[in-house]
């Protein structure tokens, strides 16, 4: 026969039991709550990974194409063949004077050809309009002419009224010249845009 307890054990084995229960509860919660912190950063993990390979799939769009000074001297050379042809044919056709048009198209392509490379080298330094792998935009293209036509312009004027001694003939070849060469050097540069070749790949910003 069990013997009963006094009044003071049975207070104290109560209080003893209610630390157990309560001890118990504590547990359970601190549980459910490491369950719930685990699956929190299951989930953040998960979000990482995605945001990864999305970063991952958008990296290419993220290479800005830079030119080499070799391209930039081709680009330019190429370019100032076409001109020096269209000039050779603006001033034959205004002036009517063989030797006075080969003399504007020797000067000019000689003006021309150093301030054309220097200006591919300064636009190459210029990241607006440059699409990633898939060459300039049109916008940009169209933006170089207008800045090139500019300068081009003013130094065909001088050149042929130097030669022509009339400013009326230098008007004529240099509005004529500027009118066919915008929209020439625009194809030239859609051209130039769809060629790979001398054009380095460098990443603007990665993760």
């Amino acid at each position: 026969m069990l013997a009963s307890l006094t009044p003071e054990q049975e207070a104290k084995n109560y209080q003893i039991r209610r630390q157990v229960e309560d001890l118990d509860e504590l547990i359970r919660t601190k549980t459910d709550s490491k369950r719930a912190i685990e699956k929190e950063v299951e989930g953040l993990l998960a979000q990482k990974r995605s945001l990864q390979m999305e970063v991952n799939t958008m990296a290419p769009s993220l290479e800005i194409a830079s030119e080499s000074p070799l391209r930039s001297l081709v680009k330019a050379c190429s370019w100032r063949l076409v001109a020096a042809l269209i000039t050779l044919s603006t001033s034959l056709f205004f002036s009517r004077d063989a030797k006075m048009a080969a003399s504007i198209v020797s000067s000019d392509f000689l003006s021309k050809a150093g301030t054309m490379y220097l200006g591919e080298r300064l636009w190459n330094k210029v990241s607006w309009g440059k699409e990633a792998k898939s060459g300039d935009a049109a916008s940009r293209s169209i933006m170089k002419a207008f800045a090139w036509r500019a300068f081009a312009m003013v130094n065909t004027l001088i050149i042929s009224i130097f030669f022509a001694k009339s400013v009326k003939v230098a008007g004529q070849i240099a509005s004529t010249d500027t009118i066919i060469k915008t929209s020439l050097y625009v194809v030239h540069e859609r051209v130039w845009s769809r060629i790979d070749w001398g054009r380095s790949y460098d990443v603007e910003y990665n993760i």
